[in-house]
């Protein structure tokens, strides 16, 4: 399939996502718009928060059909609620990991599983991560983060160029109180390293 004929495929998709949501009005020119954000854009991260740094695009921040189209703009990023996350559907969107097999333990489902050694890691709020080597430690970081932040939204980039890429949490309160947490021990860190 050529460029030009996929662009316009998924103008055309957006379009219809807008309008069945009747979000706001976006007229042709906000999709020439969403294309020089892109290329002014240094990577995926930037160009998803200068889309929503635009007042046009600000109300569909939520909406996992938009940011979809949004990733299928950029790449081959899907955007999935926390309850939709399947540990299954993980192992299949990542070719490159979950394929050397470190043990094997009872799942959350009462079968023997594999944890896997090249498993991905997922970011936490206080800007540690897990790692999901298996179903159970999926659940169980789910379970966690749902406690705190509800059904969030999770990007997943199978081919992000840095591991850190591969798994984003798409939700203000988690990148709020993440980001709380990187200050808070910035400033400890700098009160250790002052004398008086």
């Amino acid at each position: 399939m050529n460029k030009m004929l996929l662009k316009q495929i998924i103008r055309e998709e957006l379009k219809s996502i807008i309008s069945e949501r009747k979000l706001t009005k976006i007229n042709e020119g906000s999709f020439s718009e969403l294309e020089i954000i892109k290329q002014e854009s240094n990577g995926f991260e930037e160009f998803i928060r200068n889309v929503f740094a635009d007042d046009r695009f600000k109300s569909m921040k939520k909406d996992p059909e938009f940011l979809s189209t949004l990733k299928s703009l950029y790449g081959d990023a899907k955007v999935v609620s926390l309850d939709q996350l399947k540990f299954d559907d993980l192992v299949r969107m990542y070719p490159n990991n979950y394929n050397d097999v470190h043990f094997t333990r009872r799942q959350p489902d009462g079968k023997e599983g594999p944890y896997y050694r090249d498993s991905l890691s997922f970011p936490n709020p206080d800007d540690s991560s897990t790692q999901i080597g298996d179903m159970k430690a999926l659940e169980n970081w789910k379970q966690e983060t749902k406690k705190r932040f509800g059904n969030i939204n999770i990007m997943l980039n199978p081919y992000a160029k840095e591991r850190w890429d591969k798994v984003k949490i798409e939700d203000d309160k988690f990148s709020q109180s993440k980001s709380n947490y990187i200050k808070g021990k910035s400033a400890a860190l700098d009160s250790w390293g002052t004398t008086e």
